[in-house]
């Protein structure tokens, strides 16, 4: 079957391209026999559409320090995957904006392109290094535990005129009545007491993403776990400086090796209170919020090479959703008390 659609996944979004390409490669001697291990060559995209002005671009080709980890996804398509590339710790090597203000027919006025240099690449299973993100000597496995590995792949798109040819058989109102079945921007979404346009006016393309990826992720765990297993709450946190999102459940236990700023925070709130906090809330520390900003706070740290402090915190966006309840998957909890305290100064999007 024809490959019809792919995009990347990376920074906590997903962007179809228009145009992309991955390669490996060998050097050879004089009489045509490879002299070398198999190298990684850019990962090159051409993006076009409204992913072409996402700001994440810039930003990630303007931080020369900054890696990221995600996938690219070839699609037969809707929910037939063709191929994955992951991809590992890529530097942005190559941006480059163009503008053809003749742009028809399908093809887009502006567009980005990027090249992409991975520390290493897996393509259907089969592992490539380029080089380890460790500065020193180690065996493979270790390199490779080192990685950063990517959020997970997320369920299919449904594919986009615009980014195809359409096939001969297709009615030609296809198009129009998958775009209608969208809901308006402008719309607020239950829980929310503003619009996803508002989100993007107040926080940014980051505030949007937080909202929209805790959103589906907290429909796949409803779908994938039961109302036992799962918690009263998801929570989303984005850094903006990453991209990256993290998600948090409740458990009965704080996480392991807590952060150190919120490991602090908990010792006093556990001592101002003599460890007499609301028993409705359950244990202090051991909630959504608290799983989703301790891993945060620790990515961003191995990010930067810095301590993060509290003034950083308000650079964080949080995002709810509850898992239980008449309105499961789309409602917006309000945050307990215990929570509110612990991780007082990160900003918070949504009804709560």
């Amino acid at each position: 079957m024809p490959i019809l659609d792919a995009e990347i996944q990376v920074a906590g979004v997903r962007a179809p391209f228009a145009a992309g390409s991955f390669s490996f490669s060998q050097l050879t001697d004089y009489q045509g026999r490879p002299s070398t291990d198999v190298q990684l060559g850019l990962i090159k995209l051409t993006l076009v559409g409204e992913a072409a002005s996402w700001s994440i671009w810039e930003e990630w080709m303007l931080d020369s320090y900054r890696r990221q980890s995600g996938r690219l996804v070839f699609y037969h398509e809707e929910g037939q995957t063709a191929k994955t590339v992951v991809f590992y710790d890529a530097f942005c090597v190559h941006y480059e904006g163009r503008f053809d203000a003749r742009g028809q027919n399908g093809k887009g006025s502006f567009r980005t392109i990027l090249h992409l240099s991975a520390a290493a690449e897996e393509v259907q299973g089969q592992f490539t290094e380029a080089h380890s993100t460790i500065p020193w000597a180690t065996d493979e496995a270790t390199r490779k535990r080192a990685l950063t590995k990517p959020a997970s792949l997320r369920p299919t798109p449904g594919l986009k005129a615009s980014a195809v040819q359409p096939l001969p058989s297709a009615p030609a109102t296809a198009p129009v009545a998958a775009q209608s079945a969208q809901p308006p921007a402008t719309a607020k979404k239950i829980g929310l007491q503003q619009s996803l346009e508002e989100i993007r006016a107040q926080y940014g393309e980051a505030g949007v993403r937080v909202v929209e990826h805790t959103e589906a992720e907290a429909l796949r765990v409803l779908s994938t776990q039961s109302n036992a297993e799962r918690g009263p709450v998801l929570s989303g946190i984005i850094d903006p400086t990453t991209g990256n999102i993290f998600f948090g459940q409740n458990t009965d236990t704080p996480p392991p090796n807590l952060h150190s700023l919120l490991g602090k925070r908990l010792e006093a709130y556990l001592k101002a209170t003599n460890g007499k906090t609301p028993e409705n809330l359950g244990v202090a520390g051991a909630h959504s919020e608290i799983y989703a900003l301790d891993q945060a706070l620790k990515a961003r740290e191995k990010h930067t090479g810095r301590p993060v402090t509290q003034q950083d915190l308000a650079g964080f966006l949080l995002h709810n959703r509850s898992l239980r309840g008449s309105t499961k998957g789309v409602g917006v909890p309000p945050r307990c008390t215990n929570c509110a305290i612990l991780t007082d100064g990160l900003t918070v999007i949504g009804n709560n």
